[in-house]
């Protein structure tokens, strides 16, 4: 089977962001049972110095994404100009005005017109469903990564024109959904509401993580808990600043000496005051994620908005941290206690987590669950023969439809 993927941002272990990492996996995994090629946009640094990225794939298409924050002057303005005139007379939510590009859509094209094109095209996060029509007759899947439901954009200050970029997206996702052959999501949830909006089953794809070799030994670490995000990620510094001023303060009540580790690319000025408050450190983005797991005893990561899956409560459940989340952060995460601790309000997530941080038993009990249970269910083997039959089926139902007519 030839599968081309699409991505909005490059694949690779070491992405600063949940997304890139997850991709990098699935990728990795497909081109183990498919020959896989890649489309995807990369950034000017990207571009200069790439990642590693899987060394088993067809072929690789990156596309040039210019930030507006690494460029200056003129540039700049021109940039934004073009973001603005999209947004204005084009009618694109800004997110997806960000990724629109001609050359994406050239390179979408070429893949599925060269000498051995792909049998079926997946294309990765609702942002790429604007590329669907430059897949002509190659049968589409469409992965959404959030329902559906990014948050909108603020055109000006005190959100001056959130409102219009959320009724923009709602009108881009009813036109483009709908050109998809199939819908997929990561999560039962996200998936029941895509069905409902767009009366048409939606696939769920199995969650899915690089196990590392080896797990962290919690039990090992001081007092220490984490918060891990991408602080561009609205939904990440609203949650950052709940653990750091309402769920910390709590703790250390009973440990007087328990910290509270900010982790993350990006870091937004509101998160580097946090690096203020008692027990606080801002550390930015950490690349070896094994180390950064290895100095703390759980990831406490409550979200309060957004959908989709949670990469991070996947990724550090595989190298055997516990982690504390409320329902939202677990949306479409099945681990069992002790390896998960449940809470919905800041007194609850502290009292869920003050367990691992006063006994050393009870971290390293809930570390062997975690590692456990993500042997058990989170196989990349798994997902990748789940995807490819996926795919398999979508074309046995084009061909019977040739065949009924």
């Amino acid at each position: 089977m030839h599968i081309l993927v699409a991505s909005p941002f490059l694949p690779h272990a070491d992405a600063g962001h949940g997304g890139g990492v997850y991709l990098d996996a699935l990728v990795r995994a497909l081109a183990t049972r498919a020959r896989v090629d890649l489309v995807s946009f990369a950034t000017p640094a990207e571009l200069v110095s790439p990642p590693s990225l899987a060394a088993d794939l067809a072929s690789v298409r990156l596309v040039p994404r210019p930030e507006i924050r690494d460029l200056q002057g003129a540039a700049r303005l021109r940039q934004k100009g073009i973001m603005l005139r999209r947004w204005v007379q084009g009618g694109l939510p800004v997110v997806v005005a960000k990724f629109r590009s001609r050359a994406m859509a050239r390179a979408i094209r070429e893949a599925t017109r060269s000498d051995s094109p792909p049998v079926a095209a997946l294309l990765e996060m609702d942002l790429m469903a604007q590329y669907l029509p430059c897949l002509g007759q190659t049968p589409t899947v469409l992965t959404d990564h959030e329902a559906g439901h990014p948050v909108p954009a603020a055109i000006g200050p005190r959100g001056l024109g959130a409102g219009r970029d959320a009724r923009l997206w709602e009108r881009y996702v009813e036109r483009t959904y709908r050109r998809a052959d199939l819908l997929q999501a990561l999560t039962a949830e996200d998936a029941a509401e895509l069905e409902q909006r767009f009366c048409r089953t939606v696939h769920v794809r199995p969650p899915l993580v690089e196990l590392p070799r080896h797990a962290v030994a919690p039990a090992e670490a001081p007092p220490r808990i984490l918060f891990l995000g991408d602080y561009r990620h609205a939904p990440n510094p609203e949650a950052a600043r709940v653990v750091a001023l309402e769920v910390l303060p709590r703790i250390r009540e009973l440990v007087p000496d328990a910290e509270l580790w900010l982790a993350g690319p990006n870091p937004t000025p509101l998160i580097a005051a946090l690096a203020n408050a008692p027990g606080v450190r801002v550390h930015g983005f950490v690349r070896n994620l094994s180390e950064l797991f290895g100095q703390v005893r759980a990831l406490v990561a409550p979200v309060f908005s957004g959908g989709g899956s949670r990469i991070k409560v996947l990724t550090a459940l595989s190298h055997g941290l516990p982690v504390i989340s409320n329902e939202l952060g677990f949306r479409g995460i099945e681990a069992p206690p002790p390896a998960i601790g449940r809470g919905e309000t800041p007194r609850q997530l502290s009292d869920a987590t003050l367990p691992l941080l006063l006994g050393a038993d009870a971290a390293a009990a809930a570390g062997d669950a975690a590692r456990r249970w993500a042997v058990e269910s989170l196989s990349a083997e798994r997902v990748a023969a789940d995807q490819v039959a996926t795919i398999e089926a979508l074309l046995e139902e084009r061909r019977a439809g040739r065949r009924s007519r």
